[in-house]
């Protein structure tokens, strides 16, 4: 199933008619927001990333290089499932192009 269609299944499950959304066009201006967004945060947490592991290469003693590795497995978490909510926003958003351009 495509994000679109997840989407329209989910809307008509809850039954939110077209009269109650915003225009595709609209909703594509969303998508395409949220995907910058998200561009963002891979950037962040990438920078945050490259600086736990040099801090983590530095720090002095076993429990500052422990805090360290904590604090690098949450970002790289965080990374991935930013990551993967980007590549369904992306498609999400060819899709709506898709329609956009119909």
């Amino acid at each position: 199933m495509t994000t679109l269609e997840r989407y329209n299944q989910i809307a008509k499950e809850l039954e939110i008619t077209e009269e109650m959304n915003v225009p595709a066009v609209a909703r594509l201006s969303f998508a395409r927001e949220q995907s910058t967004q998200m561009k963002s945060i891979v950037n962040r947490l990438l920078f945050d990333l490259t600086m736990a592991y040099a801090a983590m290469e530095n720090a002095k003693d076993e429990n500052t290089q422990a805090a360290y590795k904590d604090n690098i497995s949450k970002h790289e978490r965080e990374l991935r499932q930013t990551r993967d909510g980007l590549k369904l926003t992306n498609e999400l958003v060819g899709l709506l192009e898709e329609i956009i351009k119909d």
